[in-house]
């Protein structure tokens, strides 16, 4: 009886190795689909990021030119402005009153 009990036991490891086998077959399957879409997704944010980058750096740039004193003043010029003078300036203290 023994004998037969091992006979029982080894058939039911067998079985269960043989459905086993295939299942954890098909779950290494589905992770690396998972992965080489999550590889996908990683390679696509990489790029968007390095655009993003390129952009920053550009309208960094643009800032700096657009902010620049020499640019204002010639803008200002073009369009008729010219710096005040001492009489034209009027100055307003927190009553209201003028200086």
């Amino acid at each position: 009886m023994n004998k037969r009990m091992k006979d029982v036991g080894g058939k039911i490891f067998l079985c269960a190795v043989t459905i086993a086998i295939p299942f954890l077959l098909m779950v290494v399957a589905n992770q690396s689909r998972k992965n080489a879409d999550l590889k996908k997704q990683i390679e696509v944010l990489e790029h968007k990021q390095e655009d993003l980058k390129e952009k920053n750096k550009r309208l960094v740039g643009e800032i700096g030119q657009l902010t620049s004193v020499e640019r204002i003043e010639k803008e200002a010029e073009d369009l008729g402005m010219k710096p005040a003078t001492t009489e034209e300036i009027v100055r307003v203290d927190m009553n209201g009153r003028k200086k």
